[in-house]
């Protein structure tokens, strides 16, 4: 009976598997194929004390000790793309919040936690994680973008540096 239930088993892993990725292949062909024809894109991704807010084109920036400094930071069209592409890429539209609360088995310390709240035409994506999230790992790829991307803006470059850091 045993032997049954275990070849019932793997035989519905063995059809399930290989749709999943096709439905997800499937899934990110549309996504990019459709990017062109979107009314609506933007997002609010949250770091450390860090807030880019695409949707009213501010940036604040964590001085630490200070208040936070709130200036104006308007993604192109070009990078704005180039981050929706890149969250295509590392599956961000495929997590649910659960993946988010699996923690890694190595405890970061100090650990940072990320929102990340995403508007495409009618869909609302929000996912909230942290350094020892799982999913950080998968993700680091996603917000290290976003963050050069901020990084090369003259806009953060004339910002004066924050006073005293994180430990």
């Amino acid at each position: 009976m045993l032997m049954k239930i275990g070849l019932v088993a793997a035989a519905v892993l063995a059809v399930s598997i290989p749709f999943y990725i096709y439905f997800i292949q499937i899934l990110k062909q549309n996504q990019e194929r459709d990017f062109s024809q979107v009314q609506v894109f933007g997002f609010i991704f949250k770091w450390w004390g860090n807030e880019l807010n695409t949707f009213n084109g501010t940036f604040a920036h964590d001085m630490v000790i200070d208040p936070p400094i709130t200036i104006n930071l308007t993604l192109t069209s070009d990078e704005m793309k180039r981050v929706y592409l890149k969250m295509v890429e590392v599956g961000f539209f495929t997590y649910a919040q659960k993946d988010a609360e699996i923690k890694n088995w190595v405890i970061v310390t100090p650990c940072g936690s990320y929102y990340l709240k995403v508007k495409y035409d009618s869909l609302v994506k929000e996912l909230t994680w942290d350094d020892n999230s799982l999913i950080n790992l998968k993700l680091k790829k996603l917000t290290n973008f976003i963050i050069e991307i901020i990084h090369a803006h003259e806009e953060f470059k004339q910002l004066p540096p924050p006073r005293g850091g994180y430990i």
